[in-house]
């Protein structure tokens, strides 16, 4: 009987003490760490976006955004979220207010630029159900921006494949025209991780700004409304004072100086260092550059200081698409993923590729 009870004993001892036999087998079978699910994302802002895409009163393209409403009309918004909410039955009110949101941001975008690739997996799921209702769908682009806004999307041969750095105009752009909101990190992915190419910036500093609007404006929405005109003469013009900016290194130097980084943020506001003063469409030219290689790092410590004056993390949550506001981690330059359990985030495109899809016309 001793020697029975030892061995008993030392069976129980060996289970215990070998960490395969305590997880190989929870509820039929799967493993103990299969059944540990992540935390769910956090919940999508409970307050409802702001009218007329966010834009202040005084904004150019302000009286455009109110009209993509007008044309957009709460009926077609009512069936494309059905079929939207239908397909995904764990999507919030919430969660769908904020991507439909961004998608209407994005739709702005294309009635101003030739093409516009898409970033989020989320929006362009939005946008596919739209194009179901075919005649809905043409009588919204043409009240709104007078031409057809189409969802194209991009082959490997295609000519209209985005070239490399073509995240870093998308965010430009987005930027520049739009504040970013609560969920833009969350929509599109991670904003400001990748530099504007060296040709990009190349092209922005020998083209006057009536060739930028050629470049990469459009023409025929623009021809048709002096909102969107003025919005798009506002854009270049911009472009062509921040790639000034940059080449005078913010302190008047001929070459692509790097701003003094080791002052306080107070001493750099003294001395009209943009680091200080510039918002982030600014400093993500400006450090793409002087400073390519540590651009994230840069806009990450501007965004940290940003938080720390205001007691939030608000602005880095937003434009790192970081949930917990964590910074650092992936670069994959919107290219997201989804998360397990009722909401579903992504910055990838549903097209394939993280960039594979893009609208615009001309």
């Amino acid at each position: 009987m001793i020697g029975i009870g030892l061995v008993t004993f030392i069976i129980v001892l060996n289970v215990i003490g070998n960490p395969k036999s305590r997880s190989s087998s929870y509820k039929g079978g799967r493993s103990f760490r299969s059944t540990v699910r992540r935390p769910y994302p956090a919940a999508w802002p409970r307050e409802a976006p702001p009218a007329a895409l966010g834009l202040a009163a005084g904004h150019p393209a302000r009286s455009a955004a109110e009209r993509l409403d007008a044309a957009l009309g709460a009926d077609f918004e009512a069936r494309v979220q059905y079929r939207v909410q239908a397909a995904n039955p764990g999507m919030s009110k919430e969660e769908w207010s904020w991507t439909w949101f961004e998608l209407k941001r994005y739709f702005l975008m294309c009635a101003l630029l030739r093409n516009v690739p898409m970033y989020s997996a989320k929006a362009d799921d939005v946008w596919h159900e739209m194009l179901m209702f075919t005649r809905e769908y043409e009588s919204f682009c043409q009240q709104f921006c007078g031409a057809y806004i189409h969802h194209a999307p991009h082959g490997q041969d295609d000519n209209n494949k985005p070239e490399a750095g073509s995240r870093a105009w998308f965010d430009w752009l987005y930027a520049e025209l739009f504040e970013l909101s609560p969920v833009s990190g969350r929509v599109w992915g991670p904003f400001f991780r990748e530099p504007l190419s060296r040709n990009r910036l190349s092209q922005l500093d020998s083209m006057s700004e009536a060739d930028i609007r050629s470049e990469w404006f459009r023409s025929d929405t623009a021809s048709g409304y002096e909102d969107l005109d003025r919005t798009a003469a506002q854009l270049a013009a911009s472009a062509k004072r921040q790639i000034d900016a940059a080449r005078q290194g913010g302190h008047g130097a001929s070459v692509y100086a790097k701003p003094n980084l080791g002052k306080s943020a107070s001493d750099n506001h003294s001395s009209n260092d943009i680091s200080a003063v510039m918002t982030g469409s600014w400093l993500l030219l400006y450090y793409s550059a002087v400073e390519p290689g540590h651009l994230e790092q840069r806009m990450g410590e501007h965004f940290r200081r940003d938080d720390d004056r205001n007691g939030s993390s608000s602005a880095c949550s937003s434009y790192s698409g970081d949930d917990s506001s964590r910074h650092g981690g992936s670069s994959h330059h919107g290219h997201g993923h989804h998360d397990g359990g009722g909401s579903h985030d992504g910055g990838s495109s549903s097209c394939g590729g993280g960039s594979s899809c893009g609208g615009g016309g001309d």
